[in-house]
């Protein structure tokens, strides 16, 4: 049997409420935001693995930035792929993680 193994990256970068009103970043749980997104890791790959499937994609591997912010509920909103910082273009797997942070809930 023949495993081939291939790295996903998802890098978030994190800013902590609105637009209307900014929070201490120095105040955020950093651990518990860590803790959050390590949690989710199998959510991630299970977006992989679907887009790994499909046609053509066999060699999907890359880093993919996400930036995105944390609501005061705690809910990742305005999440966006940082294409320029990104070597792994795929949008129907960057709509896959991001549709899937929607639902995370943040310390």
């Amino acid at each position: 049997m023949k495993f081939i193994i291939l790295s996903l990256s998802v890098l978030f970068l994190i800013s902590c409420g609105s637009s209307q009103k900014s929070t201490d970043v120095s105040k955020v749980d950093r651990d518990g935001f860590k803790k959050t997104i390590l949690g989710q890791r199998k959510v991630i790959r299970n977006c992989y693995g679907v887009e790994l499937a499909k046609p053509g994609n066999a060699q999907l591997a890359g880093k993919m930035m996400i930036n995105f912010d944390i609501d005061e509920d705690g809910k990742a909103v305005n999440a966006k792929v940082l294409e320029d910082k990104s070597t792994l273009k795929q949008a129907s797997l960057a709509k896959c993680i991001m549709g899937q942070m929607a639902t995370w809930q943040f310390p």
